[in-house]
């Protein structure tokens, strides 16, 4: 394997060896789907085919990075759009420059609009030479069945073995639980302990809505903080919810002030509006969804029952 197969997280390894031998025998699709659950860096994995199939390695920003033989696709406003695929489709058609042959990267292929999956559609069933497709997505259930039956996917498997050496090589020490609340992916494991490529970080500290003595101690904006900045708006969410129903197992004192526990019912079921709306193609903002749950969630943690 060429230096330029390198994976950078280990999990990753198979996927990559796998490209990497069917092109040696000249056996790689034209389009490959690239299928992965959040946390586990389908993005990277993306990043890391790239230089691969152009045999060179990308050291800048991938949607900085200039190459004439490889164009990167990432929705616009929440999703795809049919002029992006236009445009990938006239560079399909192109003949390589400098690398053995052309690359389209196509980044959260889910939000393709019906156009635009439609466009691509038309260029996959009879794909140019020398040009490989691929889509990366972390929710397979909504790539159309157009798009996917046109594709092969490669899927990676969580590894949790792998997964937990390589927290524990990034000093990530966490508890059985805490990887359950994480959802079992080091990326987001790892995002939310504040440690980053191997480095721990000072700040900001992981939303955690209950510490001791059973009650609210984070102030609400660090939490709104911490998830307006979250690279994945929807994990993050997630996350929370996770968090505050493992929260109620702890503290069973809650479920006497019924008033209390249907506001927080109410409370989960905006994150969670909030999560369904952040995956829809029709999204609005995340950010502004996520600021507008900063006044409900802080009067929550106001009226938290408190110990005796």
């Amino acid at each position: 394997m060429s230096q330029v197969w390198v994976a950078q997280y280990p999990w990753h390894a198979p996927v990559l060896d796998a490209v990497s031998e069917r092109l040696s025998q000249n056996r790689l699709p034209h389009a490959l789907s690239l299928r992965a659950v959040p946390g586990w860096g389908v993005e990277q994995l993306l990043r890391d085919l790239c230089e691969g199939l152009l045999e060179t390695k990308i050291s800048h920003p991938i949607t900085e990075f200039a190459h004439p033989d490889f164009r990167w696709v990432e929705p616009e406003k929440a999703e795809l759009k049919i002029d992006q695929i236009r445009r990938v489709n006239e560079f399909a058609v192109q003949t390589p420059q400098i690398a053995p042959r052309k690359v389209v990267a196509i980044s959260q292929a889910e939000t393709l609009n019906e156009s635009a999956a439609n466009a691509l559609l038309k260029i996959l069933e009879e794909p140019p030479p020398n040009t490989h497709f691929l889509l990366a997505t972390e929710q397979w259930g909504k790539l159309l069945p157009t798009i996917r039956s046109r594709t092969q996917q490669l899927r990676v498997d969580p590894d949790m073995k792998l997964a937990h050496t390589w927290l524990a090589e990034q000093g990530v020490v966490g508890s059985e639980h805490d990887a359950g609340v994480f959802g079992w992916a080091p990326l987001t494991a790892r995002g939310v302990l504040g440690v980053s490529d191997g480095k721990a970080q000072a700040s900001p500290i992981p939303p955690q809505p209950v510490l001791s003595g059973g009650v609210f101690q984070l102030e609400s904006h660090l939490t709104f903080t911490w998830f307006a900045g979250a690279e994945d708006s929807v994990a993050a969410l997630e996350l929370w919810y996770r968090a505050i129903l493992s929260a109620l197992k702890h503290h069973p004192h809650w479920l006497a002030d019924r008033q209390w526990i249907v506001r927080l019912h109410d409370f989960c079921e905006q994150v969670l509006s909030a999560k369904r709306q952040i995956e829809t193609r029709n999204s609005a903002n995340a950010k502004m969804l996520v600021d507008a749950l900063e006044f409900p969630w802080s009067q929550l943690v106001q009226g938290c029952p408190k110990v005796d």
